[in-house]
C-alpha cells in the first residue's frame, strides 16, 4: 500500500509542477519531445558490422556443428573389442583352453618350440 501511495504522491506533484510551467516552456518541451521521438538514434556500430557479425556467428556455429558430427568417421577397432566377441560367445572350448593356459602360467611350464 505504501508503494501505491508514494506513486500517487509523485504523480500529483509532477502534475502540479507541470501546471505551474508557462506556455512558452510547455510548447518548447513539446517541440523537443517531438523532435527527439522523430529523430533516428545513431548506432554505435557500423551497418556492415551488424550483418557481417551475424553471418560470422552463424558460420562459426555451422563449423562447430559439422566438426562434431563428422560423417566420415572410421569404425573403432581395438584388440579389446575383438576379444570381447570371444568372451561373450558360448563356445565351451574357449573356456577350456583358457583354463589350460591359466594352469600353464601358474605352474611356470615352458615349451620348447
Amino acid at each position: 500500500m505504501k508503494h501505491e501511495q508514494l506513486e500517487s504522491e509523485i504523480i500529483n506533484s509532477l502534475d502540479a509542477f507541470s501546471n505551474q510551467l508557462g506556455t512558452e516552456t510547455t510548447v518548447g518541451l513539446q517541440k523537443a519531445r517531438t523532435k527527439a521521438l522523430q529523430s533516428e538514434t545513431p548506432s554505435m556500430y557500423p551497418v556492415w558490422l551488424n550483418w557481417k557479425g551475424a553471418t560470422g556467428f552463424a558460420g562459426v556455429v555451422l563449423l562447430i556443428t559439422v566438426s562434431m558430427f563428422n560423417v566420415n568417421q572410421q569404425p573403432v577397432s581395438s584388440p579389446l573389442l575383438d576379444d570381447l566377441d570371444l568372451l561373450v560367445s558360448e563356445d565351451l572350448e574357449f573356456y577350456q583352453d583358457l583354463e589350460v593356459i591359466q594352469w600353464i602360467v601358474t605352474n611356470d611350464i615352458e615349451f620348447d618350440s
